[in-house]
């Protein structure tokens, strides 16, 4: 009688081979995690920079149409006193997160034209009660220094550090003085 004996169990070499295996199929998975990871910091920096961006627009244009001259600042700080408290918004550089951001604003005087439609009653033929006859002329009135374009960038490095690539963001707004 023959006896046959059965393995049980695996050999040394075997799992040596199945745990390659598993390491060189987890290795694309890691990377993909490590890169994740470097997009969602620069999409951190990005969403920090447009906020700060939509934040100072929103303040500046809180300020009296008198109180921001034209000009450029990339190193100043508006303040403004009333009844709220003080308002204070400041252009240069902030490290924010560990990344700097750069804010600067351009305010420039806009030269704004108005085409408003007349109609002379006193002319002949020009009946009140007869609107689809009415004969209309465009009188034209151009009006400078009442409206200021307000132009705020933020500048920012997409790795935070300065090797990386510059980005920025601008958010453009008008402002009338509507009292003249």
């Amino acid at each position: 009688m023959r006896i046959f004996r059965t393995k049980h169990g695996m050999t040394l070499s075997e799992i040596l081979l199945a745990v390659i295996i598993m390491a060189a199929a987890f290795l694309p998975v890691i990377g993909v995690l490590s890169s994740s990871m470097n997009a969602t910091e620069k999409d951190e920096n990005t969403i920090r920079g447009i906020s700060l961006c939509q934040e100072k627009i929103n303040a500046i244009i809180q300020f009296p149409y008198d109180k921001v001259p034209t000009g450029n600042y990339s190193d100043h700080e508006f303040v403004s006193e009333n009844t709220d408290g003080t308002t204070r918004v400041k252009f240069g550089t902030e490290i924010i997160g560990g990344v700097e951001y750069i804010s600067k604003m351009n305010v420039a005087s806009e030269t704004v034209t108005f085409k408003v439609p007349t109609c002379d009653f006193e002319k002949k033929g020009q009946n009140e009660n007869e609107p689809d006859k009415w004969d209309f002329s465009d009188e034209v009135y151009t009006v400078d220094n009442m409206v200021k374009r307000y132009n705020v960038t933020v500048y920012w490095h997409d790795s935070g550090k300065s090797g990386g690539n510059m980005k920025s963001y601008t958010l453009s707004t008008l402002k009338a003085d509507i009292r003249k």
